[in-house]
């Protein structure tokens, strides 16, 4: 385990590690050995605890680290305002950003600022793993191998970012303006899209050097609100990134998607609730918007037997829980 650099001296560290801290008071130990066991040693941590409803276990948690952090409070404000405290704070060049609950491997530090340096970088994210709470881990098969990423890459989701698997340069975080702290979901992607928008030239590694916490209670909605958020999430991109036909074109699609899939959900609920008619009315401007085998074959049973297509819409979900999707 190697010893941070940064603490109680006026060294500038070469990567700040930022981590937002809400209800993870369970697992921030484990998260913040990671980083001490990193084999890179000139680092500096950031812990900010977004008014977590755990705040008294999360502190008992870091009591005896405290010596080796820089521990901040704020209001709850989101994640997006706690990182953005963190970035504020940082001192290195590089921000490291870790999620309190996900764990990096040892040499994560040291391969990502080692690709940084080979690439000439403003960013880098790498592979990783997904853990549940049994432990169970998988490669991250949707990471792609993928060099030299635009704003158009992410905005058709070709790629797929984790937040505990970048590192990015700070000055160029700062010249974007930071997370966008109005959105409650994808600050992240919001914020990966502005700086490739604005020329960050972004990198991949293929090495898998984390490892991402799939655990029940983490930020997300039901069906419907997370479709609205990234529904809103892709109408301020499409007012930050003006002046660029071919974004704003792709930027339309996904949101036509979105739409798409808010009336189907909207259509599954009035199923299930045996509201037939304002299920048909949902069904009809999905297909409005988008033509699905599925959508067609519910909408003809609610003709023919409405009985069924409540069926198929149990089926369908029950289906989704057990692939875990």
């Amino acid at each position: 385990m190697t010893e941070p650099s940064n603490t109680g001296d006026s060294h500038a560290p070469a990567i700040s590690v930022v981590i937002p801290a809400y209800g993870v008071a369970g697992y921030i130990r484990e998260t913040v050995d990671t980083v001490l066991a990193q084999t890179f040693p000139d680092w500096e941590l950031i812990v900010v605890n977004d008014g977590s409803p755990d705040t008294r276990e999360l502190e008992a948690a870091l009591a005896s680290y405290r010596t080796r952090l820089t521990y901040l409070g704020q209001p709850n404000r989101g994640a997006a305002a706690a990182r953005n405290a963190g970035i504020l704070a940082a001192r290195g060049e590089w921000i490291a950003f870790l999620d309190g609950d996900d764990l990096w491997l040892p040499a994560y530090l040291e391969k990502q600022l080692g690709r940084l340096g080979r690439g000439d970088l403003d960013m880098v994210w790498c592979n990783g793993h997904v853990i549940d709470e049994r432990g169970a881990s998988r490669i991250m098969a949707t990471f792609p191998r993928r060099e030299n990423v635009s704003a158009a890459d992410l905005l058709r989701e070709d790629v797929t970012v984790f937040t505990s698997a970048t590192v990015v340069r700070r000055r160029s975080i700062l010249e974007v303006g930071l997370f966008d702290e109005t959105l409650r979901r994808a600050q992240d992607y919001d914020l990966w899209v502005r700086l490739a928008f604005a020329g960050a030239r972004i990198g991949y590694q293929s090495v898998p050097l984390f490892k991402y916490r799939k655990r029940p209670g983490s930020l997300s909605g039901d069906a419907l609100t997370d479709v609205r958020r990234s529904m809103v999430v892709y109408e301020r991109l499409l007012e930050k990134l003006q002046g660029e036909p071919d974004l704003a074109r792709i930027i339309r699609e996904k949101l036509q998607t979105y739409r798409f899939r808010e009336r189907v959900v909207l259509g599954k609920r009035a199923i299930e609730a045996g509201n037939y008619d304002e299920a048909r009315a949902c069904l009809r401007l999905a297909s409005s918007v988008r033509l699905s085998w599925k959508v067609v074959a519910t909408r003809g049973c609610l003709t023919l037997w409405p009985q069924a297509a409540r069926w198929m819409v149990h089926a369908w979900g029950k289906r989704r829980r057990e692939r875990g999707s």
